[in-house]
């Protein structure tokens, strides 16, 4: 079977991950053990209360994204 390298999991250039990294409210870039937590945590006992919620595993990016858009009204 051959691999089908997608466009959503390409290289990507260095210049575009450090733009993003930048705008993440960690400063860094996650690793696929940061997804796999998340997947762990999730699939575990652990969040049995928890419901109707998105669980984003971004560094931040929204909110930083968030806390810009706020920024440029004023």
């Amino acid at each position: 079977m051959r691999a089908i390298m997608t466009r959503v999991v390409s290289p990507r250039p260095p210049d575009l991950i450090a733009k993003f990294v930048e705008r993440t409210a960690l400063a860094c870039s996650g690793l696929p053990k940061d997804i796999a937590k998340a997947v762990q945590f999730l699939a575990s006992d652990d969040p049995s209360f928890i419901t109707d919620k998105i669980l984003s595993a971004s560094g931040g990016y929204q909110l930083s994204r968030a806390l810009r858009d706020r920024m440029s009204l004023f």
